[in-house]
């Protein structure tokens, strides 16, 4: 099979890290792995459309605006992966796809979607979360529409040593990595919760100046129990994983929530956000927080700190949770996607 994967131009500009490049890149990887030709397609080289089976492309929205109208130029199958990391209802989405379908110059983001949705054989999604979106908030066709995991890599032998003594970390401590400037990561309010449970806490990743560092700065002074460093390289962030006791994601929304899956992997016991992605992957094996109560993020983590650690959630991300497991899941779609598509040709 000869896929093509095809990332709105604007992702040039994002981080390395940046959770939909991610899954993208391990997801291509992935499908290599299994066999599969896939190509990288790029608006400074036209794309052999002659040669390809599948088109996957992201996000959806403006970016991909009458991406859809392009289909009587080639024989591929259309197959759309929609990123909803927003905690609209379904009834806003409704009304939103209802305006945005008045008139074919008024668009709205919703209506742009689901038009995406409408002129692909295929939607897949991450979670339980964007499938009600898109089916009940948009009203697609369930039967297009199929749950596609995220997966992990499986780490390797990692030592919570290395992290220990480089960056003298405490025995016992809750960890937390993303941009953690970004208001979505919710990092204020992670800090106004465990600041006066005096547990020892190490927030790492990227950061940009502003209010919203201004703040973080503050709280570390006022617990200085609270370390907020920078970017950390790959087996310093492994062993940083493998050291914490607890990893605390308390996003407004996640669509799966990555990082959370690599600290899982390697023993750390999660708290992460109830709203988007995150049930479907950690099941109930991790600690659930309304992302906007303070309180209710206090006693999560500290329920956390208190029970021991055990192995579940890590057998499952190692075993049940692979970029494998999520491309053959992929196959199975692209492949009920081709056979859409040449009934419709």
């Amino acid at each position: 099979m000869v896929i093509g994967f095809l990332l709105p131009g604007n992702y040039a500009l994002a981080r390395a890290t940046q959770g939909v490049r991610v899954q993208a890149w391990k997801q291509v990887e992935a499908l290599r792995a299994l066999g599969h030709e896939v190509l990288e397609l790029t608006p400074w080289q036209p794309a052999p459309l002659d040669r390809l089976d599948v088109i996957q492309f992201f996000l959806g929205g403006p970016l991909t605006h009458n991406i859809e109208s392009y289909k009587p130029y080639f024989k591929a199958a259309l197959v759309y992966a929609p990123m909803i990391d927003s905690m609209e209802s379904n009834w806003r989405y409704r009304i939103a796809t209802t305006l945005g379908s008045l008139h074919p110059r008024f668009l709205t983001v919703p209506g742009v979607m689901k038009r995406n949705a409408m002129g692909s054989e295929a939607v897949v999604v991450r979670s339980t979360h964007e499938r009600d979106r898109i089916v009940k908030g948009m009203g697609v066709d369930p039967s297009k529409v199929s749950i596609v995991l995220n997966g992990n890599e499986p780490p390797p032998p990692t030592s919570p040593d290395k992290a220990r003594r480089e960056l003298d970390l405490p025995e016992r401590f809750v960890f937390h990595v993303s941009a953690y400037t970004q208001e979505r990561k919710n990092v204020a309010r992670m800090l106004e919760a465990i600041g006066p449970l005096g547990y020892p806490v190490v927030v790492a990743g990227a950061a940009a100046d502003g209010p919203e560092r201004e703040q973080l700065r503050a709280l570390a002074t006022q617990y200085p129990q609270i370390r907020l460093l920078g970017h950390l390289d790959y087996e310093t962030l492994l062993s940083a994983y493998a050291a914490c006791d607890v990893f605390c994601l308390p996003s407004l929304n996640e669509g799966t929530g990555l990082v959370g899956l690599e600290a899982a992997a390697l023993g750390a016991k999660i708290v992460v956000t109830q709203n988007g992605g995150p049930p479907d992957y950690y099941l109930d094996m991790a600690d659930y927080v309304d992302p906007l109560k303070v309180d209710d993020i206090r006693a999560k983590v500290e329920r956390a700190w208190n029970r021991p650690k055990d192995d579940r959630l890590a057998h499952r991300v190692i075993h049940d949770l692979t970029w494998k497991a999520s491309a053959e899941s992929l196959v199975k779609v692209y492949e009920a996607a081709i056979a859409r598509r040449s009934r419709t040709a």
